[in-house]
């Protein structure tokens, strides 16, 4: 045995994984090596305060904010490939290899024949579109798109040219209030298809704030930003983004639609606090409801019996008598 492999039994002393002929050999090695004994009571004094140390308490927000930053570094890594490199790379899981070294000719050539139709023609197509080589779509060769979903519609270069569609997403950088209707249109659409939860529950946050109530006692935003925050309150798989969508809604006045998305999260959120929450913002507006309304009833009557929260079964029992009376 050599030196270095007895100081890789080392790490396998302090877990108990050497067998008994080997663990022999090493303490016999310990009585005479300095060196391993010192690094041997590094790692028990190592892994002694691992063991000693106070579990860290990790909350919703702290991971949030590592995922966005995670899917940012990402984002950014993809796109430092040039256009030419996503396309390159896009023909060679395409095609052969001798269609390679052809498609290589067949472009130089056409390159040659397009720059000199763009020269001695129309800057209009025939279809009345204006005709833009790639190279001088800045947005798509600088680098800052993303090239996404390439669709050859032509791949043969025997005749000198090739064809072939892609989707080019640019990153865009907005600034200005909250109350725009433009960043609200933005917002509203980033909170039901962004796929990150930390980028949707800062939209919400976003909407939160430019929420404004008029002096006809009606909020300034419109109802497409109330709808997208009920659908978030009732679907988003994130319970943190349904949270602040709910504590939106109530900046708005009391009306069905939030009375229903309110009795959904009653029934069907499997957090428990938010049908609280749910519950008392019901209990809140029970003046504002009758005793005709039979969904409000039935599912009032459910969750008094059933729900797995004793304060939810309370408070639910409470609101029914109320309501019912009226």
């Amino acid at each position: 045995m050599t030196h270095t492999e007895f100081k890789q039994w080392l790490y396998l002393l302090i877990h108990d994984d050497l067998e008994d002929d080997e663990r022999a050999l090493l303490e016999e090695h310990l009585a005479s090596c300095a060196e391993c004994r010192a690094e041997l009571e590094d790692l028990k004094a190592f892994r002694a305060s691992l063991t000693d140390a106070r579990r860290v308490q990790v909350t919703d927000n702290v991971l949030q904010e590592a995922r966005m930053e995670l899917r940012a570094a990402l984002r950014t890594e993809r796109m430092r490939a040039s256009f030419a490199d996503k396309i390159t790379e896009a023909l060679d899981s395409f095609l052969a290899p001798w269609a390679k070294w052809s498609l290589a000719g067949a472009s130089t050539i056409a390159v040659g024949f397009f720059a000199g139709y763009l020269v001695s023609s129309s800057p209009e197509g025939p279809s009345g579109i204006a005709l833009k080589a790639v190279s001088e779509d800045t947005d798509v060769t600088r680098g800052d798109a993303r090239i996404m979903n390439v669709r050859f519609d032509d791949a043969d270069p025997s005749d000198g040219e090739i064809e072939f569609s892609f989707d080019a997403v640019t990153p865009v950088r907005v600034k200005g209030s909250p109350n725009d209707p433009g960043i609200q249109s933005v917002l509203t659409r980033a909170l039901i298809t962004e796929e990150n939860p930390g980028v949707r529950l800062r939209a919400v946050s976003a909407i939160t704030s430019q929420i404004q109530i008029n002096k006809a006692g009606k909020p300034a935003s419109g109802d497409e930003v109330k709808r997208a925050l009920i659908d978030a309150m009732k679907f988003d798989d994130n319970p943190g983004v349904r949270k602040e969508a709910m504590k939106a809604l109530m900046r708005f006045p009391f009306d069905d639609s939030i009375k229903d998305g309110l009795l959904y999260v009653l029934s069907k959120d499997r957090s428990e606090g938010l049908r609280v929450d749910a519950i008392n913002h019901l209990a809140a507006a029970r003046d504002q409801m009758t005793a005709s309304d039979e969904q409000l009833l039935d599912i009032l009557q459910k969750k008094m019996k059933t729900d797995n929260n004793r304060y939810v079964r309370l408070r639910a029992r409470a609101v029914f008598e109320e309501v019912r009376q009226q």
